[in-house]
């Protein structure tokens, strides 16, 4: 299954299991669940103007930038970003 998510979202956004999403820029926090497949659409890049948290295996085909990049494992990555 393919989301395709407008360019600019307002508030927290989640992406379901196994589904591919595309998105641009979230402003909020983005919440990527196990499986999932997160792409950019035009640009190279995801921006994340809040923290980016995966709940398990996920696989993110371009670039990200956020304040907090969390892993299943309690992995962090603090400081807006690149990643």
């Amino acid at each position: 299954m393919l989301y395709d998510i407008s360019v600019k979202l307002m508030g927290d956004i989640n992406v379901p299991r196994d589904p591919q999403a595309i998105l641009d820029r979230v402003e909020d926090d983005l919440y990527v669940a196990e499986d999932a497949i997160v792409k950019a659409r035009d640009s190279k890049a995801i921006a994340a103007l809040g923290a980016i948290r995966c709940d398990d295996d996920c696989i993110f085909d371009c670039n990200v930038s956020a304040t907090l990049l969390k892993g299943r494992d309690g992995g962090n990555r603090e400081g807006r970003s690149n990643y």
